[in-house]
């Protein structure tokens, strides 16, 4: 029965599984033949296998069994067990012969701190010589050294063998956890009509693959380089290795045959759920949630690549396929392999943005169009401002010519500043009835070092959430651009270089003065 033995050459990997390409030559003579493609991988979906061919020969049936598959020989696997048996077996030996010394030593000592007052009752009575106390003192001396000498000798030996325990231990489990594994042996029928040459191509589905979207984006002066980054993982069963052609699809592969079935959507008198008795423990602690970051303040990632090959896109219906070029080797280790799609470079343009309630900092953002071919899936980007990484966020979908605005860090030199002017509050009012309050806020900006700096500056005056409750907004220079239901205010500045802007509004806030307000 021949045994088609075939190379990976080419896998494209969907959203959460991969469809595998296979191809292998033979040479056959004329007549019937049974061809086996054996050790397909346990992850393959039965279903999805197919087969095609080229030469002088007809492709029949197939047909797919599942085997285990012994990966490593049992002598090997029974060599490691006996080491690891033959190293516990010396390891109790050095346990003995610790308990002895100890036994040894412990005697010895239980002899110098119980006989001290013997020799001295011998030595006053004359029964004990100076010489016959020295050889004795001497002999407890010699023996307590020489068993903490040979335990402090076991010690290390035991730490050494301990060592050796545990990478032998390690051996044996991997031998335990690998030597038989499923895989399936596919079997086609070939009619071969004249003798030569006859090659088989066979694609697959496996279970186990996926990729996501990743994205650096650097800011250099007026432009935004933007790589295009794919995070690769598989753990399928098999390694993909060079050379191959590798590509990436946002296809999602269907797995249902019939048509979708909808519940049916019923309307009924509400019933209440019936209370029940809860017993809580003594203990309970009702957990707070963490707040919300605006960005992480992590590590900064490893700096991007110098260059990247671009890949080929291709839009089919609602899908987009990219070909890698120069696709690495893809292990099947259930780690993420960066695989670079795109480097791109896209005209920017910068203005600053502060909100300087919130903080006293300016922002750099930019403003660009995707100009290229490629659909940007969602994903992480890292963002970089020059070579200074500040920080990184979760993106939407980016489809070709859609606008994108990134922020890209505090500007240092721009610097700003507000402050609180005035806070007056008036318990009893001008009507007898009425309380009051008025706030009033300055902002300054300056620019000593930009040539000129387009920003744009946010703040706010309070909302009334209670009919009794007026604010109005006064004394406002400038008056700002915009202004919305939110009582957000909006101004766009330019300032030169060695420049200030300055501004200033207040709010007058009435209330009746009984009451409590919340907020001020």
């Amino acid at each position: 029965m021949p045994i088609l033995e075939t190379k990976i050459i080419a896998v494209t990997v969907f959203p959460e599984r991969a469809r595998v390409t296979r191809a292998g030559t033979l040479t056959l003579e004329p007549g019937a033949h049974t061809i086996t493609l054996a050790n397909l991988p346990r992850t393959l979906e039965e279903n999805s296998l197919r087969a095609s061919g080229s030469g002088a020969a007809r492709l029949g049936s197939m047909q797919l069994s599942a085997r285990v598959l012994t990966t490593i020989p049992p002598g090997d696997a029974q060599a490691a067990q006996a080491k690891l048996q033959e190293l516990f077996d010396q390891d109790k030996i050095y346990a003995d012969e610790t308990e002895a010394w100890q036994t040894r030593l412990n005697v010895v000592k239980n002899i110098g701190e119980q006989g001290g007052d013997n020799f001295a009752r011998q030595l006053a009575r004359g029964k004990l010589s100076l010489d016959g106390l020295t050889s004795a003192l001497d002999y407890l001396n010699n023996s307590h050294e020489t068993a903490s000498n040979a335990l402090r000798d076991l010690i290390v030996r035991r730490r050494e063998l301990q060592k050796q325990i545990d990478a032998a231990r390690q051996e044996a489990e991997k031998y335990n956890q690998a030597i038989t594994r499923q895989v399936y042996d596919a079997q086609w029928s070939l009619h071969v009509a004249a003798a030569g040459a006859v090659t088989l191509t066979v694609t697959y589905n496996v279970r186990g693959a996926s990729w996501d979207a990743l994205y650096d984006a650097r800011l250099h002066d007026q432009k935004v380089e933007w790589n295009y980054l794919a995070a690769v993982k598989q753990n399928t069963g098999e390694d993909w290795n060079e050379p191959y052609a590798l590509t990436l699809s946002t296809a999602t592969l269907a797995t249902g045959v019939d048509k979708p079935e909808l519940s049916p959507w019923q309307l009924d008198l509400y019933q209440p759920p019936q209370p029940r008795a809860v017993k809580m423990r003594a203990d309970s602690r009702q957990a707070m949630s963490a707040p919300a970051m605006m960005m992480a303040a992590a590590a900064p990632p490893p700096e991007p690549e110098m260059a990247y090959d671009l890949a080929q896109v291709a839009s089919g219906g609602p899908s987009v396929t990219y070909t890698i070029n120069a696709p690495g080797a893809l292990p099947s280790d259930g780690q993420a392999h960066q695989v670079n799609i795109a480097r791109l470079e896209f005209d920017a343009a910068l203005d600053y943005f502060c909100a300087p309630k919130a903080t006293e900092q300016a922002f750099v953002r930019a403003q660009f169009k995707n100009a290229s071919d490629y659909m940007m899936l969602p994903g992480k980007a890292a963002l970089f401002h020059a070579q200074e990484f500040v920080g990184a966020r979760a993106l939407e979908a980016i489809a070709p010519q859609q606008t994108v605005e990134l922020f890209l860090g505090a500007e240092p030199r721009l610097r700003v500043a507000r402050k609180e002017t005035q806070r007056e509050v008036n318990k009893t009012g001008l009507m007898g009835n009425m309380a009051g309050a008025t706030l009033a806020y300055r902002i300054i900006i300056e620019n000593p070092s930009l040539d000129v700096a387009r920003i744009t500056v946010l703040d706010q005056i309070p909302v009334s959430q209670h009919p009794d409750i007026k604010v109005k907004l006064r004394e406002v220079t400038p008056r700002p651009t915009a202004q919305n239901e939110q009582g957000e205010l909006t101004w766009q500045l330019e300032i030169k270089k060695d420049a200030k802007a300055q501004i200033d509004f207040a709010i007058a806030v009435e209330y009746p003065k009984e009451m409590r307000v919340a907020g001020l």
